[in-house]
């Protein structure tokens, strides 16, 4: 175990950082989806790429009398990382006879690496940290993974669960072993 004089307060920043950047990431794509309803409504869709935020698990669905007719589409992150605003987000509008056919913009392979990262990070800081407390580890990943699945849920997959739900069942584990 590794035993730190400062790492209470690391600790505690590492904590609202993660709260704080998800939360900002949430709620912008939260009043981007609200704005796309509000365009719906008034027939004032912008046919820009990335403007959008959708959250559905249906990419056919139907919101006032206007029928949606979405596809995912791969786009990549590495050579153009302005692209990581565009996950998640509506693009290539098309609207026509009230339907609106686009694509979501996805990228699983990023969203994976995110999340083997970051879980990884904190439950290998819970083992081996003595002073990283339990609660700080559960705030951390339940925040991160919750923001993962509103803001990319069109870019997960079976891996993708995989990489949130093996580091927890990991620690639940480790914690149980003692028990007896």
């Amino acid at each position: 175990m590794i035993r730190t004089k400062n790492i209470a307060v690391y600790e505690k920043y590492f904590k609202y950082l993660i709260v704080f950047i998800v939360s900002i990431f949430t709620i912008l794509n939260f009043l981007s989806q609200r704005s796309f309803e509000r365009d719906i409504a008034n027939n004032d869709i912008k046919l820009n790429s990335c403007e959008y935020f959708i959250f559905s698990k249906n990419l056919d669905t139907q919101k006032n009398e206007i029928k949606f007719d979405l596809n995912k589409e791969d786009i990549y992150v590495f050579p153009e990382v302005a692209n990581l605003m565009c996950l998640g987000k509506i693009g290539d509008l098309n609207y026509s006879n009230d339907r609106i056919l686009g694509n979501v913009y996805t990228n699983t392979k990023f969203i994976n690496i995110i999340l083997f990262l970051f879980n990884s990070f904190i439950l290998t800081l819970n083992f081996f940290v003595k002073d990283f407390k339990d609660s700080t580890y559960f705030l951390s990943y339940i925040f991160f993974n919750l923001g993962i699945l509103y803001n990319f849920y069109n870019s997960l997959n079976v891996i993708s669960l995989n990489f949130i739900f093996v580091p927890l069942i990991i620690y639940f584990f480790s914690k149980t072993e003692n028990l007896e």
